[in-house]
């Protein structure tokens, strides 16, 4: 499916086992393999920690993206077209602390590798406007939040992204055109995001309302400000929800906020 000569490939092939040695020497002795324009993407994809210092080092661009738009940060997060290939793939579960998860959404986010794009200013703020996007997830720290992944919120929060920005930036760069614009407007986006989150149960909602909670309070904590209605109006776009649904939504979010 995703081919590119066999040179390349064979740096998928050795980047899906893990044989960083094999892969430092291809870099080194391939200029073919090196200059490809989706080398550090692949290498972000199968979050190579070693492959993607090396390449950074050697002064590879972190801002490419692809014909799709995404950055190499976007597929270290699984968006994209190969990330939805991975995501068809691996059907695998793993116990969590918060009960059993599809594997791959626990390999969505490495915090040591985050770490290598901080020196980049705005790396985090590269946008993916792709109209296929039906969630309106177009940043990386986007799936961190559809992801119920508090460890990796916080880490963004660390390495100074800015949720405001981030969706003042989305506004300025076009919505969809039937997309309300009062769900992204502040970050009402966000807390939309959790209320669709505990409406679907990504683990079951005996352990999703909880950490919900917690990461609601945690934008408070940042000074985010919440609007329930207009939060709401998120799943009501890309759920397509009626409003009898809308509210019942709402009441619920409200009872998971009293309760944790």
């Amino acid at each position: 499916m995703f081919s590119f000569g066999k040179t390349f490939d064979n740096y998928i092939k050795n980047l899906s086992k893990n044989e960083t040695e094999k892969l430092l020497d291809l870099l080194d002795s391939s200029d073919k393999v090196f200059n490809d324009p989706l080398v550090l993407h692949y290498a972000c994809y199968y979050k190579n920690y070693e492959v993607i210092k090396f390449l950074l080092s050697k002064h590879k661009s972190p801002f490419t993206i692809d014909d799709q738009g995404y950055s190499p940060l976007h597929y270290l997060t699984n968006m994209g077209e190969l990330g939805k290939f991975h995501r068809s793939k691996d059907r695998s579960l793993v116990p969590t602390d918060f009960g059993r998860s599809n594997k791959v959404l626990l390999d969505s986010f490495d915090l040591r590798i985050l770490d290598l794009f901080k020196i980049y200013k705005n790396i985090f703020y590269i946008q993916n406007e792709s109209i296929i996007n039906l969630h309106y997830l177009h940043y990386p720290i986007d799936l961190s939040f559809a992801y119920n992944d508090i460890k990796a919120i916080n880490h963004f929060f660390k390495l100074g992204v800015d949720l405001k920005k981030l969706c003042k930036n989305r506004n300025n760069n076009g919505a969809p055109k039937k997309f309300d614009k009062n769900i992204s407007a502040g970050v009402n986006l966000y807390f939309g995001i959790l209320m669709e989150n505990s409406r679907l149960g990504l683990y079951g909602k005996k352990y999703d309302w909880p950490l919900i909670a917690k990461i609601h309070r945690l934008l408070l904590k940042k000074g985010y400000m919440f609007n329930i209605n207009k939060s709401a109006n998120y799943s009501t776009f890309t759920m397509e929800l009626s409003k009898k649904e809308t509210d019942i939504l709402i009441h619920d979010y409200k009872n998971l906020l009293k309760k944790y």
